[in-house]
């Protein structure tokens, strides 16, 4: 990215990978059923192949009513890309946002970030004890985290409008949500957490690659561990 005027040290906090998805120019995409296909051209942004199932996820209504973030990759594309793995999936670099604009979005929303990171392992302990009160507890922690991960996304890869790379990021906090809303009555916990954690590493790794030194630290992804005991 571009340098400031201005110098900034990086402010004390964690870090993440990043990565993107790029959808192939002028793909036409499936639909849910009863409405008409409809074709998408897609300039730029985020960058990698998506993959997963044309079709809405049986979680999600038409209009993406019950997720944190309605407009995302999946509402607007009608993809469901598959968890990223690592940053060497990037194709292409992420969209131009200044440095002063995403080091006051990372140092207002990064501390929020990282105490949901750190409540993930607390949820996971819950899990395997199978410990309803104490999943709700460190459940509503991390769960709160998850609205200011989709605004620092915002803030790191938009500038004027929506980009593909916010949209991807807000599909993949929208997917930790909906595996951890309701994990304190799951029938296997354990395996929900599981499910969760490659969506929310993979939010890392979309983010993260805006976040340079002068930004602050990158998060770190969670580890494997983390989604259990």
């Amino acid at each position: 990215g571009r340098s400031s005027s201005r110098a900034m040290s990086p402010p004390c906090c964690f870090a993440a990978f990043a990565v993107m998805v790029l959808l192939p120019r002028g793909k036409a995409l499936d639909a849910v059923a009863g409405v008409s296909r409809r074709s998408v051209v897609v300039g730029g942004g985020a960058a990698a192949a998506v993959v997963g199932q044309p079709a809405r996820g049986a979680e999600r209504d038409f209009y993406n009513s019950d997720a944190i973030f309605r407009e995302d990759f999946w509402f607007k594309f009608g993809k469901k890309p598959a968890p990223l793995k690592a940053e060497s999936q990037l194709t292409t670099n992420p969209p131009f946002v200044r440095i002063q604009t995403r080091y006051e979005a990372y140092c207002r929303y990064a501390p929020k970030i990282n105490i949901g990171l750190s409540s993930f392992s607390d949820l996971a302990k819950a899990a395997e004890k199978r410990d309803a009160t104490a999943m709700r507890e460190a459940a509503q922690i991390v769960l709160l985290s998850l609205r200011p991960a989709g605004l620092l996304a915002n803030n790191l890869l938009a500038s004027e409008s929506l980009t593909t790379d916010v949209l991807l990021a807000r599909y993949y906090v929208n997917e930790v949500y909906y595996r951890l809303s309701d994990i304190a009555d799951a029938d296997d916990a354990v395996a929900t957490l599981q499910a969760a954690l490659p969506y929310f590493n993979s939010y890392l790794i979309v983010v993260n690659r805006a976040i340079t030194p002068k930004v602050g630290e990158k998060f770190p992804l969670l580890p494997d561990s983390a989604g259990s005991a």
